[in-house]
């Protein structure tokens, strides 16, 4: 018999996120190539609205702990969201806190048997 982590996930997220997460909204933001007859480069945003959880790094994530080798800085956020929208990628992707953008460094996602399940975003103003 085998396990169906998509069926799972997707009741085990929305569950856990419908209890202590928000809507968030994450943009994807894509910079076209530059157009001389403008002096500009278009830039294309698309929003897509995820359920997720805002979590704070502990002092001993960052480099004000005991790990002064961490790319994780004081202020910086740890955002769960929901696997079944887009995969968003460090660079070109902004996730929206409080009314503020903030940028992400970092994704992982927790794939159980190849299952996306969700991702965990490491983001900065």
């Amino acid at each position: 018999m085998s396990i169906d982590y998509a069926a799972i996930r997707d009741q085990a997220v929305v569950n856990a996120l419908l209890d202590a997460g928000l809507t968030l909204t994450l943009r994807h933001e894509v910079t076209g190539d530059y157009d001389p007859d403008t002096g500009s480069a278009p830039t294309t945003q698309t929003d897509y609205q995820l359920l997720g959880v805002v979590l704070n790094y502990s002092p001993k994530d960052s480099g004000t702990g005991t790990n002064p080798n961490t790319l994780i800085e004081a202020g910086d956020h740890k955002v769960l969201i929901e696997a079944t929208g887009p995969v968003p990628a460090p660079t070109e992707w902004s996730v929206q806190i409080d009314g503020e953008w903030w940028r992400v460094l970092n994704v992982k996602t927790l794939a159980p048997a190849g299952v996306a399940v969700l991702h965990e975003l490491h983001v900065r103003r």
